[in-house]
């Protein structure tokens, strides 16, 4: 019998994981996968060269329950090779954050703190590694992601933690079909600030506005009596230092006029370019691994695009033909949720 036929007649679910050189985006018009390990208990796992045709694999695990560490990334990266988007029912990485939200979540830690592992991956040359080395690391992680199954399965099987799991398929849908991107909007939007910008760029020769410590000396010398200090010890002109000066003092209110556009140039308007993929469209990556339960992004973090009020800042970003971008929040959802708990009307 070959491996094959072990993946396929086997029983039980199955770990996945697959290997790329280095930290590429699986929507960039380099990417590849190098390798894919498969394992059927922590002492049973097999490594796939993609130079081979893996196309019997996949057709062998096109039925199993999957597990992986950070499921997201074997799925979609999967679906963009060889369309295959699998059965993935436990993600190792979501149930050690369900198990224990402070624990760290990398599974090379896991092993280590969990099973005695030693730092297999430490030296790994994810670019240039000899196929041998890099396959045995990718079969530790197999072992490893299924040791992790095994001692937490029953932990998978809660009722909450299986709405996490398909909350979480949506989420992997939402990064992989991605939000289209105006180039043009952009461009539009980017001078339009660098206008404001200069409009509202103080009158203070010499000073370095990008320096709190100029600033700070400019205000004080100007006669605004900054109060605040930093943690080292320096007077500040952060936000909430000055947020209570800039009625009474103009210098104030421009200078933090000038600052919040400025940091809409610096932030967005010339970093959301270098996130747009071949296809037009940006794929942030979103994690639900935060200690408060709300879920994080980055690559850009497309939670934090700022609200204005003729929605200028969003404009960039287009929906397809046929369809319209919306913009909607919960209200109070927390206490929303404590009122039903209760029950309180």
């Amino acid at each position: 019998m070959n491996n094959i036929e072990r993946i396929h007649n086997h029983k039980g679910p199955v770990v996945i994981d697959i290997e790329t050189p280095g930290q590429v985006d699986p929507y960039a018009p380099d990417a590849r996968i190098l390798m894919i390990g498969v394992a059927l208990s922590p002492t049973e796992a097999y490594v796939f060269s993609t130079e081979d045709d893996i196309q019997p694999l996949l057709k062998a695990l096109e039925l199993k329950p999957l597990i992986a560490h950070n499921a997201k990334f074997e799925r979609n990266w999967l679906r963009k090779a060889y369309g295959f988007e699998g059965r993935f029912s436990v993600d190792t990485m979501l149930l050690a954050h369900y198990v224990n939200e402070k624990r760290p979540t990398g599974l090379e830690t896991l092993a280590q703190e969990l099973f005695d592992a030693p730092p297999y991956g430490e030296n790994i040359d994810y670019v240039n590694e000899p196929w041998e080395s890099y396959a045995a690391y990718c079969a530790q992680d197999c072992k490893y992601t299924y040791a992790l199954y095994e001692l937490w399965k029953f932990r998978a099987s809660d009722p909450y933690f299986y709405f996490i799991m398909e909350f979480s398929r949506a989420v992997w849908d939402m990064e992989y079909n991605g939000v289209g991107f105006s180039m043009e909007a952009n461009t539009d939007l980017h001078t339009y600030l660098l206008d404001l910008e200069e409009k509202y760029r103080p009158d203070a020769p010499g000073v370095n506005l990008n320096s709190p410590q100029q600033v700070a000396k400019w205000m004080v010398d100007s006669g605004v009596p900054l109060t605040h200090r930093t943690e080292t010890g320096k007077l500040s002109v952060s936000e909430d230092a000055t947020m209570h000066l800039r009625q009474s003092y103009p210098l104030v209110d421009q200078y933090r006029k000038w600052k919040d556009i400025r940091s809409l140039i610096v932030k967005y308007t010339t970093k959301w370019p270098d996130y747009v993929m071949p296809d037009g469209r940006i794929h942030a990556s979103y994690f639900p691994l935060t200690d408060t339960g709300r879920h994080s992004a980055k690559n850009p973090n497309m939670q934090q695009v700022p609200r204005d009020p003729q929605h200028k800042m969003k404009r960039v970003f287009i929906p397809k033909a046929g369809n319209e971008m919306v913009s909607w929040d919960a209200s109070q959802v927390e206490l929303r949720v404590a009122a039903i708990v209760a029950p309180d009307e």
